[in-house]
């Protein structure tokens, strides 16, 4: 299996840029693309990637999926004031997960670009997306076709959701 990616900041805009075969990865990624964790995907098991502006959520819904056999990697989603990667370049680390657990809310444009931009560019990409009903019904849109929880999930629950999610994606591909 090739190497984790790693990421470095090397736009003025401090987006960061995904890199392939570089050891020094990172499993968190700040919001400038620096590294905070080492290996974003882990070599075993599926890989998600969990967005989420809330570090101690993130961490507790990381913490819970790798104890479920899962590679992780966290992203706390577009800088303030940015635009998240996929709405321009891409994003290698949503582009290698296998699902996506979506935390980042409704309350930003940049979140909801954020999500719109995985759900264009990316939209075999299952997605375990945190929404309240209002979320649904306001941004219709952006909700449909999620596997949706309501905020705050508890971990095992997500794991759950996650779990379900990639069953029906292998048997919907069998």
């Amino acid at each position: 299996m090739s190497a984790p990616p790693a990421v470095q900041d090397d736009r003025a805009d401090g987006h960061m840029k995904v890199l392939t075969n570089v050891l020094s990865g990172a499993g968190r990624l700040d919001g400038a693309g620096a590294p905070l964790d080492p290996q974003p995907w882990e070599w075993a098991g599926p890989h998600v990637l969990i967005e989420h502006a809330d570090e101690a959520r993130a961490d507790a819904l990381a913490a819970a999926l790798r104890r479920a056999g899962y590679s992780v990697a966290c992203c706390p989603g577009p800088a303030a004031g940015g635009r998240c990667p996929l709405a321009d370049d891409g994003c290698a680390a949503a582009a290698g997960a296998d699902l996506v657990v979506s935390g980042l809310g409704f309350e930003t444009t940049a979140a909801r670009d954020a999500l719109g931009a995985l759900r264009t560019r990316l939209p075999r990409l299952p997605v375990v997306l945190e929404a309240g009903a209002g979320d649904a019904e306001r941004w219709p849109e952006l909700v449909d076709g999620c596997t949706v929880v309501a905020p705050p999930a508890a971990p095992e629950q997500v794991v759950a959701q996650v779990r379900a999610t990639l069953r029906a994606q292998e048997s919907d591909a069998a």
